[in-house]
């Protein structure tokens, strides 16, 4: 008899186009995404399983040397790290 592996971990690489991935607790990779807009990172958040319990992410730092070419960004990496951090601190 075959067993489904539950998701234990997942990880982002946010963006304006943010990737994930899921793992089982054995790091066995079960499955991948890409979103595309802050609303269909929300869905997905959404959606995720309650077996998650591992939630990995970068963090954002805007270096000096950079500042001036975001200069009227909406930064939608940080925007997406938010949301995620949101996620990891109250899902489950």
């Amino acid at each position: 008899m075959a067993t489904t592996s539950e998701p234990y971990y997942v990880a982002f690489d946010p963006g304006k186009h943010c990737g994930g991935a899921l793992w089982d607790k054995e790091g066995k990779p079960l499955g991948m995404w890409q979103t595309h807009s802050n609303e269909e990172l929300h869905k997905k958040l959404e959606e995720l399983p309650k077996s998650i319990k591992v939630v990995i992410y970068e963090d954002f730092v805007l270096f000096p040397n950079k500042a001036p070419q975001q200069a009227g960004s909406r930064m939608p990496a940080s925007q997406a790290i938010s949301k995620v951090g949101h996620y990891a601190i109250t899902a489950n």
